[in-house]
């Protein structure tokens, strides 16, 4: 059961403003690989995260992992929106 709670930071959306949302974003990280390896055996791995949107603009998004029982974020991941390949609203 997911609960809402109600939070300071402001979402994009028009809607209400005292509550985050709980997004799934699957996206894409960078990787180097140190050794005598090829291009073709190195991909980008693809990672998926869960958490409360508390601030999101043009250039990123920010997740919280946890919220207090004023609905703060904290655990904050920024993710640029250039890394992101798929959101889903739980």
């Amino acid at each position: 059961m997911i609960l809402e709670i109600k939070a300071v930071a402001p979402l994009l959306d028009g809607s209400d403003p005292g509550s985050h949302k709980l997004l799934q974003v699957e996206w894409v990280d960078i990787i180097k690989d140190p050794g005598w390896v090829e291009h073709t055996e190195v991909e980008c791995p693809k990672l998926v995260s869960v958490g409360w949107v508390v601030f999101e603009d043009d250039a990123v998004l920010k997740l919280a992992d946890t919220l207090d029982e004023d609905g703060t974020g904290f655990g904050i991941m920024a993710l640029p929106k250039g890394v992101i390949i798929s959101r889903k609203l739980l």
